[in-house]
């Protein structure tokens, strides 16, 4: 059990002491949006958001310029984004921006909980360095610089942290890259971000990194949120991709960690190969692996979408109207497995080939395929066959909605912001670029989950001094407690004298 230990000078009367402690808990309340999904008809859309994307950006005077302009963070929706969503808080996460559209790395949260926008970090100064490549102010290892996002953002639930492969970086459309010297950089990244840490206050990377354009705001500190896990210095065993331009993900548990399947570029060529990247110890970079699981033989090169079968060992992507789905069976993972193309009988009519391109596509563990959506109303399974093989792969119009739905604005494409969600058993598309506008579609056979589990109170002991016990005023008295949680983890423990609080501890 953590023990907590703080001492202070004693006053007069018997010491007493109240003892408080706050526990984290791995389920988030997400019962509003499941009582709202229950009273939705299966196969339609629901809008869930209570106040506006708009509501929460950063300040003009805090963001840093685009060359002469100040666009707005509207441009993280529009250009080549994705989110990802946090299991553990129920919050859906947004960083993109990227090149040619938006500089600021700044980070913004829709929280399932209370269904609101707010804003996870401001963004850094950003600085031109002597070789042509934009980066954080504070240096690579501090903050990414913006940069389109694909679909290479995620949630690693075991290492409880964000992670972005980033893309076509600010503003030079290249990988994240570190300077070397004023001729030459290396390849950076990926950036791992700490939910934990997240403050619309304060700045992502460290203190004195914000933007002073207008006023140098003392006020804001660094959040220190941001972590490069520098893939690229030759420690990771194996060899990590050289580019995530046009990339895609797809999570997966495999032996107790998490686990990537990243969709990238070896090289300086198009070609997308298929890797598996594993994170073994969250405080050792040098146990992350990275194997290449597919070879790149024909399929599409253009942007898409991934998603992962965990029970087939399928990753699928999708492409465009000529080469619709390519698929890696991960039955034979090694590095001249050859991706294969297909195209799927459309069961339903009405499949739009020529929108795959701007498609969004995830895995449904519950129904056993995979889910596409490019705008509009209409939702589409794709089911491969089993066994798998190059014929056979089906598409099937599943929506039937009764209410609104949403437009089939989807700029530059949905890629990234199309995701089944576990915790409520629907899937979550983010739309209008303006507005943040997060939808829900529910299923067909839809699971109602069950919430979160009964919060049980965390316990807390002194130990020392004990009951009773009294003290000459000016003595130093330390006071011990325990404090344990059956169904979380204590994050701290609060010391009270008589109502007023003397002291706070949150090591063990």
């Amino acid at each position: 059990m953590p023990l907590a230990s703080r001492a202070w000078n004693s006053g007069t009367a018997m010491f007493a002491a109240l003892l408080l402690s706050t526990a984290l808990h791995a389920q988030p309340n997400l019962s509003s949006l499941i009582d709202t999904l229950a009273a939705t008809p299966e196969r339609s859309w629901v809008r869930v958001n209570l106040n506006l994307y708009s509501d929460v950006w950063a300040p003009a005077d805090l963001r840093p310029l685009n060359l002469a302009s100040n666009p707005t963070p509207e441009k993280i929706i529009i250009a080549w984004s994705s989110f990802a969503w946090d299991s553990k808080r129920g919050r859906l996460m947004l960083y993109g921006g990227g090149h040619a559209n938006y500089s600021g790395n700044d980070m913004y949260i829709w929280d399932g909980p209370t269904q609101l926008w707010m804003r996870g970090s401001l963004p850094s100064e950003i600085t031109l360095t002597p070789n042509g490549f934009h980066t954080a102010i504070d240096g690579v290892d501090n903050a990414p610089v913006s940069a389109h996002t694909y679909d290479n953002s995620l949630y690693l639930p075991i290492i409880d942290r964000f992670i972005t492969f980033g893309g076509a970086s600010y503003n030079t459309g290249n990988p994240y890259a570190r300077p070397l010297t004023p001729t030459t950089a290396a390849f950076t990244g990926p950036y791992l971000f700490d939910p934990a840490k997240a403050d619309g206050n304060k700045v992502g990377g460290s203190t004195g990194s914000h933007v002073k354009r207008v006023a140098p705001h003392p006020e804001i500190l660094g959040g220190n949120m941001w972590i490069n896990r520098d893939q690229h210095k030759g420690t990771v065993l194996g060899t990590p991709p050289s580019s995530h331009i046009n990339g895609m993900t797809a999570y997966a548990t495999e032996n107790g960690r998490d686990v990537i399947y990243v969709g990238a570029r070896s090289g300086q060529g198009t070609d997308l190969n298929l890797y598996r990247y594993t994170i073994n110890d969250f405080n050792d970079i040098t146990q992350d692996t990275w194997e290449q699981v597919g070879l790149y033989w024909g399929g599409p090169t253009m942007q898409g979408a991934g998603g992962y079968d965990p029970i087939a060992k399928l990753f699928v992507r999708t492409g465009t109207q000529t080469q619709p789905i390519a698929y890696w069976d991960l039955n034979f993972a090694a590095p001249n497995n050859k991706d294969t193309v297909t195209t799927p009988t459309d069961l339903s009519g009405g499949f739009d080939f020529n929108r795959l391109v701007l498609s969004g596509m995830d895995f449904d563990p519950i129904r056993g395929v995979f889910v596409i959506w490019y705008g509009g109303s209409d939702v589409w399974e794709l089911e491969p066959p089993i066994p798998v093989a190059p014929t056979g792969c089906t598409f099937r119009r599943v929506s039937a909605p009764t209410g609104p739905v949403p437009t089939m604005n989807v700029e530059t494409g949905v890629m990234g912001k199309w995701k089944y969600i576990p915790n409520l058993d629907a899937y979550m598309g983010l739309q209008d670029a303006q507005n943040g506008h997060v939808w829900l579609f529910k299923p067909y056979n839809w699971q109602p989950p069950s919430g979160p589990p009964s919060n049980l109170p965390p316990s807390v002991t002194i130990t020392s001094p004990g009951n009773g016990a009294s003290f000459t005023q000016g003595t130093p008295v330390t006071v011990d407690a325990t404090a344990s949680d059956s169904d979380g983890s204590v994050a701290k423990v609060d010391f009270y004298s008589d109502g007023t609080l003397v002291g706070s501890d949150t090591t063990s």
